[in-house]
């Protein structure tokens, strides 16, 4: 377990067109358009405020765009950890819920935090993404342990990643989802992690 003062900042990256359409992009490897290259612009100032030791990103470019932006006033490397990927929705990429026949009435995303909820017949279960972003941010954290990392990633690694450090006790589905470019604080404390900022944003 990291010590104390350790701190994972979990950013999202940047809106997408894919994003813009409510379409599920899991792994396919969809760009920032002009709005989500901008909201990294305004966000990076925010995030090199917090003093980061290291920036670790997923290798999906949307990350990558974001991360750079970061990269560019901090002058740290990105690092890429593939574990930091996004579900595989499988089947449903590229679609809206309503095509993926998924969606529900009240707009609600439907797989809430169910463990065995799987993104399509051939995608990922909760569970599984829970397991290898959980393992990813623990390899970080112990890596950088007194220190402040900046991990790049996408949401619903985001959420399974506060859920396997943090435990049962918090439950992401019980907050609003963090939008693009919005970033979420962990912090180690007393042998655990703590949510210490959720869904943060630079407007």
């Amino acid at each position: 377990m990291s010590g104390p003062g350790t701190r994972l900042v979990l950013w999202r990256h940047g809106r997408t067109g894919f994003n813009a359409q409510h379409r599920f992009q899991g792994r396919r490897d969809v760009p920032l358009d002009e709005i989500g290259l901008a909201q990294a612009r305004a966000a990076a100032p925010h995030l090199a405020a917090l003093g980061p030791a290291a920036i670790i990103s997923s290798p999906l470019s949307r990350a990558l765009g974001t991360a750079e932006a970061l990269a560019g006033l901090t002058g740290l490397p990105v690092e890429r950890d593939g574990r930091l990927v996004e579900v595989d929705v499988g089947d449903w990429a590229g679609l809206t819920p309503a095509e993926a026949g998924v969606a529900r009435a009240d707009g609600r995303a439907p797989w809430g935090e169910d463990d065995d909820f799987r993104f399509s017949p051939s995608g990922e279960t909760n569970a599984e993404v829970s397991e290898r972003v959980g393992r990813a941010l623990r390899e970080i954290a112990e890596r950088h342990r007194g220190r402040t990392a900046v991990v790049v990633t996408h949401w619903v690694a985001i959420r399974a990643g506060v859920q396997a450090l943090c435990g049962p006790g918090f439950r992401a589905d019980e907050h609003s989802a963090p939008g693009n470019c919005s970033w979420t604080v962990l912090v180690s404390a007393d042998g655990g992690w703590r949510v210490d900022l959720w869904g943060a944003s630079a407007g």
